[in-house]
């Protein structure tokens, strides 16, 4: 196992159907709910769900396996990000979510449009969460928006990524760039930087690809430029095409259907994720072509994509970032041995484009990602036994009296929209159209809390808390309050782990993954780190160890947050 210096390693239905009672459910549980969507397995089967794919995809890509290949390669490799250890996977690497609860607090970001602030309320930098720290505003009665508030926070939990640190140059051939450490006056604990947190929480990568557009605010364009998440909006976005006559120039590429590479091409760049200041895209691509992939990691030579290509017993993989976009993408984006001048740099093709290689090759993979063999789905296929019986009393009251299908619609249960569902204040984070966050899926969501765009929920009770006193801010929501009884809502939280699909849970293909190191806090606490010498704090390292297809022993599932 390649060492890293200053690091430690460790494991670690309608109304209608609510009228039929708990009493006449337990004598004889019903098969196919008729009000309730169908089974998504069944509708990709019959193409009446389509997963979303660029129409003119073969424009760029010549073979999707490959591609495939590519994206999770590039998804899981902990060399992406400037300090060698931030992968994409590292805010995705349980169930496609993140479920770390040390040092993730944020107290607000003015970069997303809120007001500045700089009080954490809830704890500090590298503050261990627990359960008792949710939800972040508590009510003395949880079903009375009104009600007297107990505590009130507005700090968001999310996901820590780099230290702050400015690039002074990449180095071909190393994993860690070169920089300088910004002493950060937000994120430290006496003077000693640590880890900084996203003002957001992460959303799951599972079933991504069926969003019209991604992240929470939805900035991630359907139309993707080959560079940024901006689509048609980003004026420079340019990729560099090989003419006929051998010259290179630079041409601007719409690529429909396709917010998941937008999405995938914006934390490699963001200071806080995945960079150091003053890195570009470019800059990534040479030095990923310079490197091993998945050099830092196992890759279980069962492994559903890359096994064939694992170097187990050792690390990484035995091919080259070079050879696999040469077998995925067409010549003219990277067959030229013209440089190409930016910023007063010289690059290859293959490495000016590497932004272009890198959101379409994630997008493929991760539309590999989809959750589609859940209770629920296997229920309304006709297996009566598939759900409990309190689970199918959840189903009515998510198709009924819970309102739930308005916003979670179909057998994705997702509908794209935007809701005003009152977490926080809309002048906090504005998000989309004053005060509208994206509604997620929730095919495995016991999994992949916390919950909201603050992360200020957690568990799957308190979700159903909220919505159903009709959110915690009355000038924020566009929620009516529900009159659930208790029993009506522990149903709807029995219905929601039903949408669970075990091969997520077991991390079984299409959901194995090399092995991973995870930053997860400091060894200390809020009030005391270790100096590593240059400022900032010792990294404290989770062991994802890597799983092959047939995922995980029975005995060790996936859990969600605070081990739920």
């Amino acid at each position: 196992m390649t060492k890293h210096k200053h690091l430690i390693f460790k494991n670690t239905a309608r109304l209608a159907l609510l009228s039929v009672g708990i009493g006449v459910m337990a004598a004889g549980a019903m098969a196919a709910n008729p009000d309730a969507p169908p089974s998504l397995r069944t509708e990709i089967a019959n193409g009446t769900v389509r997963i979303p794919e660029p129409p003119n995809l073969a424009e760029f890509v010549r073979d999707k396996s490959a591609a495939i290949r590519l994206g999770k390669s590039l998804f899981w490799d902990m060399q992406v990000g400037s300090d060698g250890i931030q992968a994409c996977a590292s805010c995705h690497f349980n169930a496609g979510a993140d479920v770390r609860v040390k040092n993730t607090l944020n107290p607000g970001s003015p970069a997303l449009g809120a007001p500045a602030n700089r009080t954490f309320n809830t704890g500090k930098p590298n503050y261990t969460l627990s359960a008792g720290d949710f939800p972040f505003h508590r009510k003395a009665d949880p079903n009375n928006i009104d009600s007297t508030v107990l505590f009130d926070s507005d700090d968001v939990r999310g996901s820590q990524g780099v230290f702050l640190t400015r690039l002074v140059d990449i180095v071909p051939g190393q994993a860690e760039e070169t920089g300088t450490l910004v002493p950060d006056t937000l994120f430290n604990v006496n003077g000693v930087n640590v880890r900084q947190v996203t003002a957001r929480t992460t959303p799951t990568a599972i079933n991504a690809v069926f969003n019209k557009v991604n992240f929470w605010d939805g900035r991630a364009s359907d139309i993707f430029n080959g560079v940024s998440p901006r689509g048609g909006d980003d004026d420079n976005a340019v990729v560099y095409e090989v003419q006929p006559d051998g010259q290179v120039a630079p041409v601007r590429v719409s690529i429909s259907e396709a917010s998941l590479a937008s999405q995938a091409v914006g934390p490699p760049q963001d200071v806080t994720e995945m960079s150091y200041v003053g890195r570009t895209w470019p800059m990534i691509g040479k030095k990923m072509l310079s490197l091993r992939p998945l050099a830092r990691q196992l890759v279980h030579p069962a492994d559903s994509v890359l096994g064939s290509l694992s170097r187990n017993p050792l690390t990484g993989l035995n091919t080259a970032y070079a050879d696999l976009i040469r077998q995925t993408f067409q010549p003219k984006y990277w067959d030229s041995t013209t440089p190409v001048t930016i910023d007063g740099r010289t690059y290859s093709v293959m490495e000016a484009n590497f932004s272009l290689f890198f959101g379409l090759a994630a997008q493929l993979y991760q539309a590999t990602l989809i959750a589609d063999r859940t209770p629920f789905d296997r229920f309304q296929e006709g297996d009566d036994a598939a759900m409990t019986v309190q689970q199918q009393e959840g189903l009515n009251v998510f198709v009924g009296q819970g309102n739930c299908l308005s916003c979670h619609t179909g057998p994705l249960f997702m509908d794209g929209a935007f809701q005003k569902v009152g977490v926080r204040p809309v002048e906090e984070d504005p998000g989309q159209s004053g005060g509208s966050f994206k509604a997620p899926g929730i095919r495995n969501v016991e999994l992949a809390g916390p919950f909201f765009h603050t992360g200020g929920a957690g568990s799957l009770r308190q979700i159903v808390d909220l919505y159903n006193r009709g959110g915690d801010f009355r000038n924020s929501s566009d929620l009516s309050p529900l009159d659930l009884s208790e029993g009506q809502k522990d149903a709807l939280v029995a219905f929601m782990k039903a949408l669970t699909d075990d091969r997520v849970r077991y991390e079984r293909a299409p959901f194995d993954h090399p092995q991973l190191f995870i930053p997860h806090g400091h060894p200390g606490d809020d009030k005391s780190v270790i100096n590593d010498g240059t400022g900032k704090a010792t990294d404290q390292l989770m062991e994802l160890p890597t799983v092959g297809a047939s995922g995980r022993p029975l005995t060790q599932p996936v859990r969600g947050f605070l081990g739920q």
